[in-house]
């Protein structure tokens, strides 16, 4: 079920309140699980298909997130 913030911010993108890229794609996925015709709607029409990233994306993200780790460390 979509929340009513989601939508809320879903149509205030839509009428011009917030940009399209202010919302980060990780928080678009999670809003994009819920399914509800509405939002998916909304958000193709401004961010294009959302969908859950590949394992090969989720393999490279680990990895980013390692290499920004180990570099800290040193």
């Amino acid at each position: 079920m979509v929340s009513a913030q989601e939508l809320v911010l879903c149509n205030e993108t839509n009428h011009g309140v917030h940009p399209p890229n202010e919302v980060s794609v990780n928080q678009l996925r999670r809003v994009a699980l819920h399914n509800g015709a509405e939002i998916d709607a909304l958000l193709k029409k401004h961010r294009g298909n959302i969908r859950a990233g590949t394992p090969a994306e989720k393999v490279a993200e680990i990895r980013h997130m390692n290499n920004n780790l180990l570099a800290g460390s040193v």
